[in-house]
């Protein structure tokens, strides 16, 4: 029996989640993206149903079962983290590099990123644990099991959001303790980019399985064409290429959500700014917006009271996401690949322009979006028609995800045979478009299963597969407001101070008039500066002093301007998260937080977390969410 999954995207999202204080009390707000636990029992029972099926209908009752489970790419979102924007840096790492193997910075940030996975992920995780180990499935108080004589094999196909994953041998490790995949009877060394089952494994029809980016020309770095489709024929060194679809997702969608969080660190603090926290978790998880040409139109509902104030936020914000883009060689090169580079050149000089003001900039945006995402390629005929040429005599039915689009296509006969092309769909929730462009959530719950020969005979209508395309309703789905029960008591008080204020590259030549703002959480400082050159050096005094709450984020922003006639250019931002000590305190010491962007340095502001006197208040509890507020 094959059981295939895909795109789950576990992800690491702690991190995009904002505490705010209310009166005495604390809340978290953010949104719910990942599996839960529950649905992988749901999984796992229906497998274990199957089974006992086949077994009473099959004359030979207790021969050997062997499931074949395969997490078909995508399972871990290696891309859509805030942790690929760490300003405590001086550089970024990024996913791009030609050959990663050779990449240690990138090697030791993707291990960052499992690891904060499987820490947010662990009760799914355990769940999946329990089932492969120990053959067993315990859910409303009760506990299933599979017999002695079915054995479960975990396989696992990188996808474009975890592709690199197979870089390394300590993230393949990592990879093979989550998923649970024997080490003794598994391949060492890299994942294979397919997996299949012929007629000499007992499937008469053939299976291949792949994660599906092989017929997307945005996510896989080969051409694709008619029946000349390189990438069905790419070796691993071309799966660990990057692609246009690595810069959209990291450098586009997480960027824009990073860049507000930085402008409005204060504003998603204050209690009463409801829709700036709002329309912040609609960054966070725009991507899910189906069909994603519609994105802005998705964003403008976010405030659809015509805020100027908001509007005005979100101007340097969306400036700098998409001026950075132009800026970038690698997106340059891939748009020029993709024959996008003419328009969106265009497109950005339109965006860069000293006169833009709302509502022009979302037209403008609006037709950036629509033409990226609707290519007129050979690519848009679906992937369906270059599955096809995946089919041979050995192989007439092909799954694949990636689109997160559940389907079943017929695909032309190999001989006698009928092909079949099936897409795994998602377990990840979308955000469809529907009457009158109305939004609405919805999470996906889809699976593919192939029988072998023999257990087709467990089944009266001797089936070769079922492709389940369903939905949970979750309680746990999309955006959440929730009280900070069990809060931190700290024995002592710690403040930051912002110590000083180091001018990289602000202007080619001449002087510039420097407006900084930044802060800590909820608390904003600014810092006004005229006649400034490059390289000047500016203590900052005692004045420039918050203290720290700990229930809070511990989050260090800034960005700023430079003052000029018309609209003020805007100069780059940055994000960091103080780090802490077991006891939830902060961590002592000095520290940079370094404004930058792809000229280089823009500002360096020093900062140093210090101890001041405070009475013992009682034991350190560690922080916990309690039921939704209304």
């Amino acid at each position: 029996m094959l059981v295939v999954v895909s795109d789950l995207h576990l992800q690491h999202t702690s991190h995009d989640s904002v505490r705010f204080k209310r009166g005495e009390k604390y809340f978290e707000t953010g949104v719910h993206r990942n599996v839960t636990a529950g649905a992988f029992r749901l999984l796992f029972e229906t497998i274990i149903t199957r089974v006992e099926r086949m077994r009473a209908k099959n004359k030979h009752s207790s021969a050997e079962i062997m499931i074949d489970l395969v997490f078909a790419g995508d399972i871990f979102e290696i891309h859509r983290t805030p942790l690929w924007f760490d300003y405590s840096q001086k550089a970024d790492v990024r996913p791009y590099a030609a050959d990663p193997t050779q990449d240690t910075a990138l090697q030791v940030k993707v291990e960052e990123i499992l690891k904060a996975i499987e820490a947010e992920n662990s009760v799914a995780l355990a769940a999946l644990r329990t089932f492969v180990t120990d053959k067993k499935v315990e859910r409303h108080d009760e506990t299933k099991n599979l017999d002695s004589n079915v054995k479960i094999k975990v396989h696992f196909i990188p996808g474009n959001h975890d592709r690199v994953v197979n870089a390394w041998d300590s993230t393949r490790t990592m990879v093979r303790r989550m998923l649970r995949i024997d080490l003794e009877e598994e391949e060492e060394g890299e994942f294979k980019n397919t997996f299949t089952r012929s007629a000499a494994d007992g499937y008469a029809s053939g299976v291949l399985i792949r994660h599906g980016h092989e017929y997307d020309a945005h996510n896989f770095p080969l051409p694709i064409g008619n029946g000349k489709n390189q990438s069905l024929n790419a070796g691993l060194d071309d799966y660990l290429k990057p692609c246009l679809g690595d810069y959209v997702t990291i450098d586009i969608a997480t960027r824009l959500a990073m860049a507000f969080r930085a402008h409005n660190g204060a504003k998603l603090r204050d209690p009463d700014n409801k829709q700036y926290r709002q329309l912040y978790n609609a960054l966070n998880e725009f991507d899910d917006v189906r069909p994603m040409s519609l994105l802005l139109t998705y964003l403008q509902q976010q405030f659809a009271d015509g805020s100027d104030e908001l509007n005005e936020a979100i101007l340097p914000v969306v400036h700098d996401t998409y001026v950075e883009t132009c800026a970038s060689p690698f997106f340059i090169k891939e748009a020029k690949k993709h024959k996008l580079d003419t328009y969106f050149t265009g497109i950005i000089k339109e965006i860069g322009s000293p006169m833009i003001r709302q509502p022009y900039l979302y037209k403008i945006l609006d037709k950036f979006v629509k033409r990226g995402f609707t290519t007129k390629s050979k690519a848009t005929k679906g992937p369906a028609h270059f599955a096809q040429y995946d089919t041979d005599n050995s192989h007439q039915i092909v799954i694949a995800g990636h689109t997160h689009h559940p389907e079943c296509v017929p695909m032309p006969p190999k001989g006698e045979k009928p092909c079949m092309y099936i897409n795994s769909g998602t377990w990840r929730t979308s955000i469809p478009c529907g009457v009158e462009k109305t939004f609405g959530r919805i999470r996906d719950y889809t699976m593919v299963f192939c029988y072998s020969d023999s257990e087709r005979k467990g089944f009266s209508d001797h089936r070769q597969f079922e492709s389940w395309m369903g939905h949970l309703s979750e309680e746990k789905s999309g955006p959440y407001t929730e009280e900070v029960t069990e809060l931190l008591q700290p024995t002592q008080r710690q403040v930051v101070r912002f110590t000083q204020c180091k001018v990289g590259k602000l202007k080619e030549r001449g002087k510039a008039e420097l407006r900084l703002r930044f802060g800590v959480d909820d608390q904003e400082l600014v810092f006004d500066r005229n006649k400034v050159l490059n390289d000047n050096v500016f203590p900052l005094n005692d004045s420039n002093t918050v203290e720290l709450d700990p229930n809070l984020d511990g989050e260090l922003w800034a960005w700023g301007c430079e003052k000029d006639l018309g609209l003020d250019d805007p100069l780059p931002w940055a994000l960091q998260r103080l780090p802490r000590q077991t006891d939830g305190a902060f961590e002592n010491g000095a520290g940079v937080l370094y404004l930058r962007n792809h000229q280089g340095i823009a500002i360096e502001l020093s900062y140093e977390v210090m101890v001041i006197p405070s009475v013992v208040k009682g034991a350190v509890a560690q922080p916990a969410m309690a039921d939704a507020i209304p």
